[in-house]
């Protein structure tokens, strides 16, 4: 290479030097693609893992879930609905039962495309979501009544509320799609309008119509379902009965809503709204009505299933007579002939013969509330001479050589060991006397004489099991002496106890509890209880009839100054009457002593018998029976009443 051709070549090399024409080296394809695609693969990942999150973290679907426990149902005996119990009241009804306008009410204001989506309403949650972004506040206007029923069976309770975030949401808008695909649009309404709360403890359309229309359903007119569907959206707020401005309100949004969507007419749309919210209520008057009763039956519906009735879920069939129990309660809020004193209180039973059902509960005056203490079934009291006919006069007739045409002495004892001296209540002996004079005279020593002879025949031990068996409290029972002859000291005893004993010797001397349960039906399980007891055939037939004859006289024949004879009648009555006294005690409170403060009066037809207790409960002024008290005898005039309202 010549030197021109050396140095030409050098001064290439330079310039190529100065333009960085440097080698061109291979390139990486698509060098920027791979971030894409990761992002794109990050951002799937985390939506398939909060998906699988939603579901994995989400309640079990299972439609079994959907099915409301009902309340339990009592029953009267003339198949009449005495009340329903539960903390939620819910009857569940089908969706045949539903009429055309509480559904078209419902679907105007709470979901109007329910038919068209499939558990999730996008243009509706959409709009919403929109809201819930402008307000910044998180909006529940987004659900669907599918997303309601999912959100009140899986997320919320009486004791906590849905929480508002946004999973919760998620894992609703996914079970409702599910649950779509299990169930018919009309099998999800009618699980949303059993479930939904109406305000208080009202659950379900059925117990809601009935709560504030006293009536069923099917009943319901286009005015009462309006207001219905316009009470769920916050039912403690628009309860009519809490207030009633904010009601009418959510009332006329409702109405507006089924114009909008074509339910109502723009003149059906301005009769509605004219009608006032108050005018279809009918409020229950007597929220307690029957409350002694109900009481009762649920105790024994306890005993009997060993399930609490306020849990729902049973059907209680009871004895009651509807006509009766309301008389009863009249009797004891003073709103019929007989005035009890301010002072005074009373209990009263009234049972079936044959069967021991118990017809009606007097429970105590002023029964305003649930739960409270039952004179008829709850109270012991000192039984004074109505023990008499049962301990006495039964086993004599029924062990010893005494009958009922038998005389019987009256004259001075004592009591065993004792040098107290026993004495009748006019403070005389009349000698020896007939056994149906003792009796409707009720004088002591003849009564102490009968029961001294049967204890010596039978044994102390076999009286114990006698009362044991007719029901009394076992400290009672085995506590017994030659006292309760006059059911002195320790004999006492509830009414209930004592009408049931007596109804024994009017049963032909057949004993049985005493149920105001017929039958009851789990309605979950199907399973009925039926309330039989075995009876105790514990007298003879002819100690009955002889017992009866005595009762009978007791009525009739007047040997002494009694106030049995208001009971006669045009049917055959048996009675007795008994008193015990405050003794010394009630001096504390300047009442005289040996004052009475119990009064009894047990009374029977041939088919119902009735226990009554009047009396003072608490020591205080005036708390006893004057003479003219005693001589109106407030609990054969309550007896009478309520035999005559049975018998009639």
């Amino acid at each position: 290479m010549s030197p021109k051709q050396t140095k030409k070549k050098k001064r290439l090399q330079n310039i190529k030097q100065k333009l960085h024409y440097a080698p061109i080296m291979p390139q990486k394809k698509g060098s920027s693609f791979p971030y894409f695609l990761l992002i794109f693969l990050f951002i799937m990942s985390i939506g398939i893992l909060s998906f699988l999150y939603i579901i994995q973290t989400a309640p079990t679907l299972n439609i079994q879930d959907f099915q409301s426990s009902q309340s339990t149902l009592i029953y009267a005996s003339n198949g009449s609905i005495i009340t329903e119990l539960g903390k939620e009241k819910r009857q569940n009804i089908t969706y045949e039962q539903l009429p055309q306008t509480v559904i078209d009410a419902f679907l105007a204001i709470e979901d109007s495309r329910y038919f068209q989506h499939h558990g999730f309403d996008i243009p509706r949650f959409t709009q919403s979501t929109l809201q819930v972004l402008k307000s910044r506040e998180f909006s529940q206007g987004g659900s669907t009544m599918t997303m309601q029923l999912i959100k009140n069976t899986y997320f919320s309770s009486e004791e906590k509320l849905a929480e508002k975030t946004i999973l919760r949401k998620l894992q609703e808008i996914y079970l409702s799609i599910q649950a779509e695909k299990l169930l018919t649009k009309e099998e999800i309404l009618v699980h949303y309008l059993n479930r939904i709360n109406f305000g208080g403890p009202t659950r379900g359309i059925q117990s809601a119509s009935q709560y504030y229309f006293q009536k069923d359903v099917t009943e319901l007119s286009t005015s009462e379902a309006i207001l219905l569907a316009g009470i769920i959206n916050r039912p403690n707020v628009y309860n009519p009965f809490m207030n009633l401005d904010y009601a009418t309100f959510r009332r006329n949004e409702t109405i507006d809503m089924m114009y909008y969507h074509g339910y109502l007419t723009l003149e059906e749309t301005l009769i509605q709204k004219r009608i006032p919210v108050e005018h279809l209520l009918v409020r229950n008057k007597q929220p307690y009505q029957y409350q002694a009763y109900i009481d009762y039956v649920v105790k024994e519906a306890k005993e009997l299933t060993g399930k609490d009735p306020y849990l729902g879920n049973m059907i209680i069939h009871t004895s009651m007579i509807p006509q009766t129990q309301q008389l009863a309660e009249k009797i004891l809020s003073n709103q019929t002939k007989i005035h009890l004193k301010e002072n005074m209180e009373s209990g009263f039973i009234l049972l079936e013969n044959e069967t021991s059902h118990i017809i009606a509960i007097g429970g105590r005056r002023d029964y305003d509330g649930a739960n409270l203490f039952s004179y008829a079934t709850d109270a012991r009291k000192q039984t004074g001479s109505a023990i008499k006919p049962i301990l006495d006069y039964a086993l004599a007739l029924e062990y010893t050589h005494f009958h009922k045409n038998s005389f019987i002495g009256d004259y001075p004892i004592y009591w065993p060991h004792t040098d107290f001296q026993v004495y009748n209540a006019d403070g005389k002996y009349h000698g020896y006397i007939p056994l149906q004079q003792a009796l409707s005279a009720s004088y002591n020593i003849p009564a102490i004489l009968l029961l001294n002879e049967a204890e010596n025949t039978i044994g102390r031990e076999a009286i114990i099991d006698y009362l044991l068996t007719l029901g009394f409290d076992h400290p009672m029972a085995l506590r017994y002496h030659l006292q309760y002859a006059i059911g002195g000291d320790t004999c006492t005893a509830s009414p209930l106890q004592l009408a049931n004993a007596f109804s024994m010797l009017i049963n032909q001397g057949i004993y049985q509890k005493p149920t105001a349960i017929t039958s009851i039906t789990m309605l979950d399980t199907k399973q009925t209880y039926y309330n039989q007891t075995d009876s105790v055939h514990l007298l003879s037939k002819k100690t009955s009839r002889d017992m009866k004859s005595l009762l009978a006289n007791n009525v009739t024949k007047d040997y002494w100054l009694h106030t049995l004879y208001r009971l006669q009648d045009n049917y055959p009555v048996y009675a007795k009457t008994g008193t015990s006294d405050w003794g010394t005690a009630g001096r504390k409170w300047n009442i005289p002593d040996y004052a009475a403060k119990d009064q009894w009066t047990l009374a029977a037809s041939p088919t119902y018998t009735i226990g009554v207790w009047v009396g003072f409960d608490q020591g205080k002024k005036n708390a006893y029976f004057k003479q003219a008290d005693i001589r109106y005898s407030y609990p054969t005039k309550i007896a009478n009443q309520m035999l005559d309202e049975i018998m009639k």
